[in-house]
C-alpha cells in the first residue's frame, strides 16, 4: 500500500483513520518510515494524509507526535519547499496537529517548524493557500505559550505574516 492510499482510505472516514491510527503499520508508513524515498508527489500525498488523519481526535494527533510525525512533515517541506502544495499540505497538517493542545506544538517548536513554516510562507508569499496554512499553525503554536510567542517574533514572523497577508 502506497501513501496515496492511504490518504484515498482515511479521507471522509472517522473509522478508517481509527483503523490506520490503531494499525502500527498504517503509522509506520506514514511517519516512521520518513519518505526518504519520495519525490515531492509522495510527500505531497504524505502531508495530505496525515491532514486527513489529524482531522480525527487528539488520540489521532497525539499517535502522529509519537510516532515522528512532526519530524516527517516538517524534513519532507525542507526537502521539496519549492512546491507550494508540499508547503500548503504539510502546514495544514502542522496546523491539524497543534489544534487544541498545549504541548503538541512543543514538538514543532523543538524541531525547528516555526522557522520551517516561516521559510515556507516566505517563499511562496503570492500563494494564498500556503500563507493561510503557515498562518494557521503559527496561530496554534503561538496559542498558549509566551515563548513559542517570541520563537515566531525572533524569526521574523511578524514581517513574514504581513508580507504574506499583503
Amino acid at each position: 500500500m502506497c501513501i496515496r492510499d492511504i490518504d484515498n482510505i482515511v479521507t471522509g472516514s472517522y473509522s478508517n483513520r481509527d483503523v490506520i491510527v490503531d494499525n502500527d503499520g498504517g503509522i509506520a508508513i506514514l511517519t516512521v518510515k520518513r519518505w526518504h524515498h519520495c519525490d515531492a508527489y509522495g510527500v505531497l500525498n504524505g502531508c495530505a494524509a496525515l491532514y486527513n488523519i489529524t482531522t480525527g481526535s487528539d488520540a489521532h494527533r497525539d499517535a502522529i507526535v509519537d510516532n515522528g510525525g512532526v519530524m516527517t512533515i516538517l524534513t519532507g517541506i525542507r526537502e521539496h519547499h519549492g512546491v507550494a502544495a508540499v508547503v500548503e499540505y504539510g502546514c495544514d497538517a502542522l496546523a491539524n496537529i497543534t489544534s487544541g493542545s498545549d504541548t503538541r506544538p512543543d514538538a514543532i517548536v523543538a524541531n525547528g517548524g516555526v522557522m520551517t513554516i516561516l521559510t515556507g510562507i516566505r517563499e511562496h508569499h503570492g500563494v494564498a493557500g500556503v500563507v493561510v496554512a503557515g498562518c494557521g499553525a503559527l496561530w496554534n503554536i503561538a496559542s498558549g505559550a509566551d515563548t513559542r510567542r517570541d520563537v515566531i517574533v525572533d524569526n521574523g514572523g511578524v514581517m513574514t505574516i504581513l508580507t504574506g497577508i499583503r
